[in-house]
């Protein structure tokens, strides 16, 4: 697509269908004026002729008055419901909107948002002609549909995260005839085999390698870049790059909102860490990690699984609040699995020993816990308590 053929929103962890709706319109160009006022002002100038008189030094002083207009515009969207669609494509074709939109970052807003703008995105299918191309990091098959059964068959699902190894090597080679050098062969197939899909990784490596073999000349003779190096090597030193800010984020997260006693995200975070890396990639089951949270959290068999559902629900908001961009962890209360979206946490993980890290350490509980500690309280959980008596997994 050309620039001039799309408008971008840029969604954010605040904004609700109103809010999504009115920048869509804004992006649009669509506005009115609402109220127009005028504002008369004068001002007084004063010019000066300076001259001698004969008894004295004096000066000739006139003074001219100048007036000017100035006009305060204030635009103001019509008297439409921005949670309607009908009204939103009414307004849009008013202006002979018929660019694409696309709404990116679209897993920063709120499931209930993500929810009711499914809804809605069928009413525009079926009411107009726009097309919306929406970008999100999710792990699961066919969110939007998931959210709305209305959209199947309407809708098509790309998935950029999933790059077969024929294609990860295309990309290398590409990438070294636009440079006018030549990659070795074995270099990049061994490089697309321990990426594990990840393109971004492989890109980091080969812009890494580029420059550490002389190329910085675009206009020079071709090259054979990548003979004789390790592709595994040259990963771990792309990783090493990324790991203050893994270590930092998996602290973060395992803060959770506040100091609690029953520290639900710590162990939550432990025990997601520390499943095996395959399982990972597919989907961890809920019930499986309130399993593993209950085996090494001190209160054991006492601890309500309901906050450890509560927390797995609350993951992304949580995410937002700690300013982690990308999103780690994604939670599917539908399928009631959690994703790691972020492939370059599943080589990190994978890769611990080879950077240092002989494992991910267990953590320890910051108070002592007494005979009475096990009596869970609503101001011990980061969310409203959820009661025994509820669905709990």
């Amino acid at each position: 697509m050309e620039p001039g053929e799309y408008v971008v929103i840029q969604c954010g962890s605040t904004m609700d269908l109103r809010a999504l709706q009115a920048s869509i319109l804004k992006a649009a160009g669509y506005r009115r004026i609402q109220t127009e006022q005028h504002r008369n002002a004068s001002r007084r100038t004063f010019g000066g002729e300076a001259g001698v008189k004969a008894l004295g030094i004096g000066a000739q002083i006139e003074g001219r008055r100048e007036s000017e207009e100035s006009r305060e515009l204030s635009f103001e969207y019509p008297d439409i419901d921005l949670a309607n669609p009908n009204d939103i494509i009414a307004a849009l074709d008013g202006v002979g909107f018929s660019k694409r939109v696309v709404l990116e970052d679209f897993h920063y807003l709120s499931r209930h948002t993500q929810k009711q703008f499914a809804d809605t995105l069928k009413g525009y299918f079926e009411g107009s002609d726009i097309c919306f191309i929406v970008v999100g990091v999710w792990r699961e098959q066919n969110r939007l549909v998931a959210l709305n059964g209305d959209l199947l068959g309407r809708i098509e699902e790309v998935d950029v995260d999933r790059w077969r190894q024929s294609e990860l090597v295309q990309i290398a080679e590409t990438g070294a005839e636009l440079l006018n050098t030549d990659i070795d062969q074995d270099f990049a197939f061994n490089l697309a085999y321990h990426c594990h899909g990840f393109v971004y990784i492989l890109q980091e490596v080969c812009y890494n390698v580029f420059f550490e073999q002389g190329g910085e000349d675009e206009r020079s003779t071709a090259r054979r870049i990548g003979r004789e190096l390790h592709a595994d090597r040259e990963i771990l030193e792309v990783l090493a790059q990324q790991d203050g800010r893994y270590l930092s984020l998996i602290s973060e997260i395992a803060r959770g909102f506040q100091r609690t006693s029953l520290e639900i995200y710590k162990w939550l975070t432990y025990s997601i860490l520390t499943c095996n890396v395959r399982q990972l990639e597919t989907g961890i089951p809920a019930s499986e990690l309130q399993d593993r949270v209950i085996e090494i959290h001190p209160l054991g068999g006492q601890l309500n699984v309901g906050n450890i559902t509560q927390a797995l629900k609350s993951l992304v908001r949580l995410q937002n609040s700690k300013g982690i961009r990308p999103l780690v962890f994604d939670y599917d209360p539908t399928a009631k699995v959690l994703h790691i979206v972020d492939r370059g946490l599943l080589l990190w993980i994978q890769s611990l020993a080879s950077l240092g890290h002989m494992e991910i350490p267990l953590p320890v509980p910051e108070m002592d816990w007494e005979e009475d500690d096990w009596r869970q309280k609503e101001d011990d959980l980061d969310d409203p308590l959820v009661h025994p008596a509820s669905e709990a997994s």
